[in-house]
């Protein structure tokens, strides 16, 4: 009898020799070896809908993929053979610029050190293995860019400034759910945001027809603390069949 268990997770597979049997999906993604963070575990019992991922699988006899938004905080690992996991960072996500220098400088912060004060040798080690870091990751993209150029797919243009109306268009790779959430004013502390993007990333899938009042009526399963779930069911309602332009002259603009 085998003693592990193999899926597919944000398109790579995984095979996790004996798993215990009480380890929870959200567990083993939260877990240091793997620090998938997106997914959080705010109930612990399927109630908020904060751990939400897609579950998918191969349906033989309609011959077609079936997508199915789960609790993870539910489903034990043990039960994921064959399948494919999907998370919200294999969603896709906007390419942001890299910073110049992205590490701490502690005279920025409230409690911060005078300015005359010399730099810790800590600050200043940290320093040398961020900028070297930063020339690695560099010398490393040049390199996966040029093997591109010669063998390898075409690549696409990353657009820099959204566009002016949501339902138009969204950056090149970044999941359409999680643009259009942002682009109404749909996240504050934004706990609670991968499981709205994630639930309604399946459904509008399945369900590509969906009406203003079926797109409500998925999110029972979804809790908010900050918002108040307009500006969030007003971004999820932008994708219904029936928003109308009056709709649209009353959704509250992003600014």
């Amino acid at each position: 009898m085998a003693n592990h268990v193999s899926f597919f997770l944000n398109g790579k597979e995984v095979s996790i020799q004996d798993p215990s049997p009480d380890l929870l999906l959200i567990d083993y993604l939260r877990s240091p070896e793997v620090a998938l963070a997106g997914p959080k575990k705010p109930c612990g019992q399927g109630g908020c809908g904060g751990c939400t991922v897609i579950l998918s699988h191969w349906n033989a006899a309609e011959k077609k993929i079936e997508h199915r938004a789960i609790n993870s905080c539910l489903r034990p690992v043990c039960a994921l053979g064959g399948l494919v996991v999907t998370t919200v960072e294999g969603t896709g996500a906007a390419r942001r610029p890299n910073p110049a220098h992205p590490d701490h400088a502690p005279t920025y912060s409230r409690g911060g050190a005078p300015i005359e004060a010399p730099p810790l040798p800590a600050v200043v080690q940290a320093h040398v293995q961020t900028e070297a870091k930063r020339a690695k990751v560099q010398t490393d993209v040049r390199l996966a860019l040029r093997e591109l150029a010669l063998d390898g797919p075409e690549l696409k243009e990353v657009k820099e400034e959204a566009a002016e109306h949501p339902s138009c268009a969204v950056h090149e790779g970044m999941n359409p759910v999680a643009y259009r959430l942002a682009m109404n004013n749909g996240s504050q502390c934004g706990y609670c945001s991968v499981g709205f993007v994630m639930n309604m990333s399946e459904f509008i899938v399945n369900n590509p027809k969906a009406t203003k009042k079926e797109i409500e009526d998925i999110f029972d399963g979804n809790i908010c603390r900050c918002t108040g779930y307009r500006a969030i069911l007003t971004g999820m309602k932008t994708f219904a069949s029936d928003w109308t332009e009056e709709d649209e002259k009353h959704r509250m603009k992003c600014i």
